[in-house]
């Protein structure tokens, strides 16, 4: 074969290989568009290794997949790679704040604030107020409210400081109602715990019934003897008063949990955040 045929089919090799990986990109949007991740981010991955491909926007539709079907360390070591792969600063760290929010949904909150804290000086004041949400966000989920609140305020900009102040300095907003208190309570007096967690009917039953018991087991005392007493009615009073306290302890902190969650959903709303999971079609870089 002469050097001008092998020429032309290495050419011709490199069109319909170009050609391919165009396809298999195509495709691969429509998965990502029709909600099947798994294999967005398999075909993506083939334009990466097959088609040898070094545009840092496949790097970042490969990061958005695994994002989707919940592979945040993956789509973590592929928003990096983005980033590695970019040349704009401003898509640089935004791909690395991305990277830090999915160490954040992944819990691996030590590698979140040591990527977030490692952007200094970052010079765009919205990527700024994100990174300052993913610290926020990182810091109310190991309660270390205070300084939680500190970035809250930076993210903000300071434009809704008694606002956002105000949300951290109402304890039912994120540590009230308490299961401690909800067992003290519970433990003091049966059925008061239930009613301090907000189960107010459930608490005054079992009040109502432990109650009963004890007067049952005073009749008892009267009428045969103390013992007797505390052989029948302890049992029965003992039950209903544990059986309260776990159920006054359990909805403390479903409840806490929902306040917890809808604490944050609006302060969220009020620094203006909006992750990268929320939009269906982000993977399509234009």
């Amino acid at each position: 074969m002469s050097k001008c045929n092998l020429l032309i089919l290495i050419l011709f090799s490199k069109i319909i290989l170009a050609q391919d990986c165009q396809q298999n990109e195509i495709f691969a949007d429509s998965c990502f568009v029709a909600s099947n991740y798994k294999l967005a981010a398999k075909e993506y991955l083939r334009c990466v290794f097959i088609c040898k491909s070094s545009d840092y926007k496949l790097y970042a539709k490969v990061a958005n997949s695994f994002a989707k079907y919940e592979d945040f360390l993956r789509a973590a070591d592929y928003f990096e790679m983005a980033s590695a792969k970019s040349e704009n600063d401003s898509l640089q760290i935004d791909f690395r704040i991305k990277k830090a929010e999915c160490y954040l949904l992944a819990n691996q909150l030590h590698y979140a604030i040591i990527e977030t804290k490692g952007l200094k000086n970052i010079g765009f004041p919205n990527l700024e107020a994100k990174r300052n949400t993913i610290i926020a966000l990182n810091y109310w989920k190991t309660e270390k409210y205070g300084t939680s609140l500190k970035y809250f305020l930076k993210a903000d900009n300071n434009k809704n400081t008694e606002e956002i102040t105000m949300i951290f300095y109402n304890p039912k907003n994120f540590v009230r109602p308490s299961p401690f208190l909800a067992f003290v309570y519970g433990f003091l007096l049966p059925g008061a715990g239930e009613i301090y967690a907000g189960e107010t009917r459930s608490g005054l039953k079992t009040s109502a019934l432990s109650a009963g018991i004890f007067l049952g087991g005073y009749q008892i005392t009267k009428a045969v003897s103390f013992g007797s007493a505390v052989s029948v009615a302890a049992p029965w009073l003992l039950l209903f008063q544990w059986q309260g306290i776990g159920n006054a302890m359990s909805h403390a902190i479903e409840l806490q949990k929902s306040r917890r969650k809808a604490t944050k959903a609006k302060l969220l709303k009020i620094v203006n955040w909006h992750s990268f999971m929320e939009t269906k079609k982000r993977a399509i870089i234009k």
